[in-house]
């Protein structure tokens, strides 16, 4: 009755190793390029507040290959942890699977991709205009804030926009991690059933969907 609870049980009891490593190289990560940056502002402090273009240059350069890799260990994140949920796997076996599975539908997998990007970020734009709409509704049903400047109300809805873009950003990105895990699943089933004497157990509405789509 409540497969929430059931699952994190089955989390902190079998694939805690697993989430704790996943966690770590991406804190690693970021905990250098926080070091490099302290490192950075302690030379240009001790040089009196100058930096030279070769020493910029180095630095940014740093950064932007950390910055890639930290972003290349969450997708590894991502892939190992949709693995460890759907065979229960260790990480790194996780990781390669849904990575090898990834790699054999390329295809649907980029075509996928840009349609659920498309749609989740049509999901943000209407909530964030939504918000927009009913903070203007407010403002306009409160007669103190009806001679409120202009650099005012830009500041408030700028506020809004923010904030409603965030929350929306983190409530989507369940459904984001959902169709990423559903596809893997699809995948692993067009992978060890035929549609004959080992029937698909995907519903036949998905099979059309990624006919069509995909």
């Amino acid at each position: 009755c409540c497969p929430g609870s059931k699952s994190f049980c089955d989390l902190v009891k079998f694939s805690l190793g697993s989430v704790a490593l996943g966690s770590m190289l991406v804190a690693l990560v970021a905990t250098i390029r926080v070091i490099i940056k302290l490192i950075q502002t302690a030379g240009r402090r001790a040089a009196g507040g100058k930096e030279t273009k070769i020493t910029k240059c180095l630095f940014a350069c740093i950064q932007c290959l950390l910055a890639f890799v930290q972003k290349f260990l969450e997708f590894i994140n991502r892939n190992g942890y949709i693995g460890i949920a759907i065979f229960g796997y260790d990480f790194c076996r996780a990781a390669q699977k849904c990575l090898a599975l990834k790699m054999e539908n390329a295809g649907r997998a980029l075509t996928l991709m840009f349609i659920c990007r498309f749609v989740l970020l049509l999901g943000k734009i209407c909530s964030v205009v939504g918000a927009c709409f009913l903070c203007k509704y407010l403002l306009g049903q409160d007669t103190t804030s009806a001679d409120m400047p202009i650099h005012s109300s830009a500041a408030v809805y700028g506020c809004v926009a923010i904030f409603s873009y965030w929350i929306t950003s983190v409530f989507l990105s369940v459904y984001d991690l959902t169709l990423d895990t559903i596809f893997l699943c699809f995948c692993e089933d067009q992978q060890r059933n035929n549609g004959r004497d080992r029937p698909y157990k995907s519903s036949a509405k998905l099979q059309k969907f990624m006919r069509e789509n995909a």
